[in-house]
């Protein structure tokens, strides 16, 4: 048996063109009844705010949910939750679209991991509030573009999410040692024995904490700091390039068209 509320939503062409969209939420109380046994065509997030039960999909088997905790849904995959015969109180949001995609590409979201146990749930429940009073009050109504706010606030939940999953945001330190150092002329191998770990655990850990591998993590770090010098400073490209651990300037300057899109005498002409 269910006690609460749903609002599903059909978004326009239009703001489907930002990437991700909000397909409808809800909140409900469930107090009896047996394993629901589904696929879903789109993603959805559930914040058990009461209550305890349990979830199964293929990729990580059965994993159990004690409030508060949020759990994942993704397309395509078959799966199977339920609430323990005390029931729970769960409040959902459903979205889709290529930004959402790319947020399980980035390890944000995956089906290895679908549970999410929280130890500040008030920034995420808040946000669920927000998703209520949209979807239930008038302001869908009255509002100029609620689509757009709507899929807003479904990126903060996944980055809200992903912040308490880290600790508040804290970050590994080996990738403040990898940041640190960026600009020196090192093999990976090198930033590794400087932050005091394997190889492969700094590669672990720069796909845990930036989605990339350490790579091209030192190369954005690069990229971002030769963008500094050439906006704030008259150096020369060969001296930006050396500054950054690039010793040769064409390369760097391939590098920079690759990745900018724009030579670095055509950024510094285009700065603030």
């Amino acid at each position: 048996m269910k006690d609460g509320w749903s609002r599903y939503l059909t978004p326009s062409g239009a703001s489907r063109q930002l990437g991700l969209v909000c397909l409808g939420g809800g909140a409900e109380r469930v107090v009896s009844g047996g394993p629901r046994d589904r696929e879903l065509s789109s993603y959805l997030v559930a914040l058990i705010t009461a209550g305890r039960g349990s979830i199964a999909t293929a990729p990580s088997g059965p994993c159990e949910i004690v409030a508060p905790a949020l759990f994942w849904l993704f397309p395509g995959v078959r799966h199977t939750y339920m609430p323990d015969p005390s029931g729970w109180t769960v409040a959902w949001v459903m979205f889709e679209g290529p930004a959402a995609d790319t947020y399980l590409d980035l390890g944000y979201v995956t089906p290895a991991a679908p549970v999410d146990q929280l130890t500040d749930v008030e920034p995420i429940a808040r946000l669920f509030a927000r998703f209520s009073s949209w979807l239930r009050d008038e302001y869908w109504l009255s509002a100029g573009h609620p689509e757009v706010e709507a899929a807003a606030a479904v990126h903060e939940l996944i980055v809200a999410v992903a912040r308490e999953r880290a600790g508040g945001g804290s970050i590994a330190p080996a990738l403040v040692s990898l940041r640190r150092n960026a600009c020196e002329p090192w093999t990976i191998e090198e930033h590794a024995r400087a932050a005091g770990v394997s190889v492969s655990a700094l590669r672990e850990q720069a796909q845990a904490d930036a989605g990339c591998g350490p790579k091209e993590f030192v190369l954005r770090h690069r990229l971002n700091r030769a963008k500094e010098l050439l906006a704030e400073t008259d150096l020369p490209v060969s001296a930006i390039a050396r500054r950054v651990g690039v010793d040769d300037a064409a390369y760097f300057s391939r590098l920079f068209v690759r990745h900018v899109g724009v030579p670095p005498s055509a950024f510094r002409r285009q700065r603030v």
